[in-house]
């Protein structure tokens, strides 16, 4: 049996309200939630992102949108891919 509590929830959004987080911090807890789930996960699943308690560091890989709690920030998977550096060719 299942049941929605209206308005107690928001949907996810495509990235958290940087303004209001330690960016830094924020990417580096997801990055490492989603590098433990790449390294333990056998199965060939495409996660969609990773939720996380910004109050506690604690998250979860999700596959599907999900709703999510107060204290919660969606990253999704491009936001905490490493990107590539660009090297800057030196002028002559």
């Amino acid at each position: 049996m299942s049941f929605e509590i209206s308005g107690k929830a928001r949907q996810i959004r495509a990235n958290p309200r940087w303004d209001l987080h330690d960016s830094k911090s924020l990417i580096l807890k997801a990055r490492i939630i989603f590098f433990k789930y790449l390294t333990t996960q056998t199965k060939d699943y495409e996660p969609k992102g990773v939720v996380l308690n910004h109050l506690t560091g604690q998250g979860r890989v999700v596959f599907q949108n999900t709703s999510l709690l107060p204290q919660e920030e969606f990253l999704d998977i491009e936001s905490l891919r490493l990107k590539p550096i660009k090297i800057k060719k030196e002028r002559k």
